[in-house]
């Protein structure tokens, strides 16, 4: 029984360390580098998968810690709009065409098109297309040009 305490706690200690070392790593990436006439600049926040580089260490929770962070700065840019309604058509170039239309008045009404140009990379519904009466809509994926694209729709939205 002592023996499995021992482990535990030094399996726990070990994880501390990880995160600690984690911790280090993130600050140390985010903080001010030197030019070369010597002024110092600062550094623009890096990217989760700059940071998840650094991270992936096999045989260690790095590997998920990095994998979680790559996930996360692949799906920045996203945003998920419910209750658009959906084109009746049995044609899917049709209905994508519909509901690239439908989310491009969304954007035009919430007055971001004024602030942002042609804001939409990729626009697709989520799940698979039935054709029931059962009044679900599937949800719209919008796939932005950047995170600045998306703040501001995001903030636009609650007006």
């Amino acid at each position: 029984m002592n023996g499995k305490i021992v482990e535990l706690e030094n399996y726990s200690i070990a994880k501390s360390i990880e995160v600690d070392d984690l911790k280090n790593m993130i600050v140390g990436a985010s903080e001010e580098k030197v030019s070369a006439n010597g002024e110092a600049r600062p550094q623009s926040k890096p990217s989760y998968a700059a940071v998840a580089a650094k991270l992936v260490t096999p045989g260690t929770c790095g590997e998920i810690i990095a994998a979680e962070l790559a996930d996360r700065d692949k799906r920045k840019n996203n945003l998920l709009v419910f209750n658009v309604e959906e084109s009746s058509s049995e044609n899917p170039t049709d209905r994508k065409q519909a509901d690239t239309a439908r989310v491009d008045s969304l954007l035009t009404h919430l007055s971001v098109k004024e602030e942002v140009s042609r804001p939409i990379q990729v626009c697709v519904r989520i799940g698979t297309y039935k054709k029931t009466d059962d009044g679900r809509v599937r949800p719209v994926l919008i796939k932005l040009r950047n995170q600045m694209e998306r703040d501001i729709i995001m903030a636009k939205a609650y007006k």
